[in-house]
């Protein structure tokens, strides 16, 4: 429909060309060609704002696709429901913000000053609570190799 914009009978955009002459057929080509261009562009726009769109959330992805196949191995090899709802609790409490990223893998391509301070950050609350840790004589490869783990308390 967006194609014959002008084109019609009797034409809404095009009233100048009655007949085929010589400018007529020029015009009428030199439109299609926009037409042509222009639906192309429009194609381009919304690849790229899906595309955008899809990839926002990359680490949330990363997580269900996890999730679904923790899931259908637990399924397979018939685990009883109380351990999958313990796993399935672990991944809540692990990933609370909704995201699954694997943390080695991205800070190994950062050189290591950068490295150790992303690392530091993300341990802050720890260096709070624990005032050995938050001195100033605490060397950085200790802070480095600090990791959060849970701990069932029995």
């Amino acid at each position: 429909q967006m194609i014959g914009v002008g084109f019609e009978t009797p034409p809404i955009v095009n009233t100048s060309c009655d007949s085929r002459t010589g400018w007529c057929t020029v015009e009428h080509w030199i439109t299609l060609i926009c037409l042509y261009v222009g639906s192309m562009f429009y194609a381009l726009l919304i690849s790229s704002v899906s595309y955008v769109l899809n990839n926002m959330s990359k680490g949330r992805q990363n997580l269900s696709n996890q999730l679904w196949t923790l899931n259908e191995y637990m399924k397979s090899k018939k685990v009883p429901h109380e351990i999958r709802e313990r796993v399935r609790g672990f991944y809540r409490i692990q990933f609370a913000e909704g995201k699954m990223y694997d943390e080695d893998e991205l800070l190994c391509t950062l050189p290591p000053h950068l490295r150790d301070d992303i690392l530091s950050f993300n341990q802050r609350h720890l260096f709070k609570q624990v005032p050995f840790l938050s001195g100033p004589n605490t060397p950085h490869a200790l802070r480095a190799r600090l990791a959060p783990m849970l701990m069932k308390r029995v």
